[in-house]
């Protein structure tokens, strides 16, 4: 595979490609700067798993990928899809899928990506790399399909909460005094107890005024 530069993506370093998609990302202002990020992100996450570099590396270049593709969708949705030119902002020109150098499948799931509010996406990809699980763009497009009611919405709200106790009961531990590890032991067995039977997400419902 060859790098924007001429060489190959192994002599190019892929890691420092995905850094350099990173700030590519953050600075970029036009929807064809994101688009190349997107390019970029997807060619280093092919290249990372042809040559098994390993899960985390491979991460590394999915959420890039990600991340631009849900930032393209945010200018996709801002913008009037049928002409204008290509360095339009997406966000007050005109734009023609095909002047962009994308199709309507495309702009479509991308949309889908950026529906998701980026608290949701965050935790998302937080939950995913944590569980040690690869990250795909179907995952995010199904969480991005709209729940079919309150309950499935709320229960994702729990699942995300738990997923952030557990990063931070494991921060607490490290620094935990030694002789109190008993009864944060037992105060976290307490919570999982009540995840198990229900009476934690009774609780959420009745907290939220909704049960």
């Amino acid at each position: 595979m060859i790098a924007g530069n001429g060489l190959s993506m192994k002599q190019s370093n892929p890691l420092a490609r995905v850094e350099k998609a990173r700030r590519a990302l953050a600075a970029a202002k036009h929807f064809d700067e994101v688009k190349d990020v997107i390019d970029q992100a997807s060619a280093v996450l092919v290249y990372v798993k042809q040559a098994k570099l390993g899960l985390e590396m491979q991460n590394d270049a999915a959420e890039i990928k990600l991340r631009a593709e849900r930032r393209a969708g945010e200018m996709l949705a801002g913008a009037a899809i049928h002409g204008g030119d290509r360095k339009s902002t997406c966000r007050d020109g005109n734009l023609k899928l095909s002047e962009i150098g994308i199709n309507g499948q495309q702009s479509s799931r991308w949309q889908r990506m950026a529906s998701l509010s980026a608290t949701a996406f965050d935790l998302h990809l937080d939950a995913v790399r944590d569980a040690g699980k690869e990250l795909t763009t179907a995952s995010v497009l199904r969480l991005a399909v709209a729940p079919k009611d309150e309950s499935e919405e709320r229960e994702w709200t729990v699942l995300a909460l738990v997923t952030q106790m557990r990063r931070y009961a494991e921060r607490i531990g490290l620094r935990w005094p030694e002789n109190k590890m008993k009864d944060f032991a037992e105060l976290l067995r307490g919570l999982a107890a009540e995840a198990d039977d229900g009476s934690l997400l009774a609780r959420f419902q009745d907290d939220d005024g909704s049960g």
